[in-house]
């Protein structure tokens, strides 16, 4: 039964991510990889690009890895399917505005190792299914398409994986 309700969570956060688009432009494009720093060091690296034909403005906590409750992310080790816990480490940010011109990008890193403690653990094992699931506000407070993915972390490989 666990199984199911992962599975039924993942669909949902993928389901959210593709339904908010409907038949609007999509004014931004969200790439999300992981990335390994030796063996323990874990990073979900994202890109956020202006698709649009006008410039975005939006603060810089508001990106992926600005803040830790940006973006939603689950992560579950294929053997075990129930999530790691998370832990949240707060912070105070100082708030920046930050420019993307149309067909810019930038780029940043959520390092999931602190983010989940247990991942590490998990991947001693199995390997982990992570969901993300990403929506930002401009600094004029227009919301923006949310975006949204899956990605498997090879099992203590050097591998990296990609998604959009």
């Amino acid at each position: 039964m666990k199984t199911v309700g992962v599975l039924l969570m993942g669909y949902w956060l993928t389901a959210i991510a593709i339904g908010a688009q409907g038949n609007s432009e999509v004014p931004i494009d969200v790439k999300a990889e992981i990335r390994r720093e030796g063996k323990s060091n874990i990073i979900l690296y994202t890109t956020l690009k202006n698709s649009s034909s006008n410039s975005i403005t939006l603060w810089n906590v508001d990106l992926p890895w600005g803040h830790f409750r940006n973006m939603i992310v689950v992560v579950v080790p294929l053997s075990q399917p129930t999530p790691l816990k998370e832990w949240f480490s707060p912070s105070n940010p100082i708030w920046e505005e930050v420019t993307l011109k149309s067909g810019e990008s930038t780029s940043g890193e959520v390092r999931l190792s602190h983010k989940f403690p247990n991942l590490g653990r998990a991947l001693s094992r199995t390997n982990v299914l992570l969901f993300w699931s990403y929506q930002a506000n401009t600094v004029d407070e227009k919301v923006l398409v949310r975006q949204g993915g899956q990605l498997i972390i090879p099992k203590n490989a050097n591998k990296s994986a990609t998604t959009k």
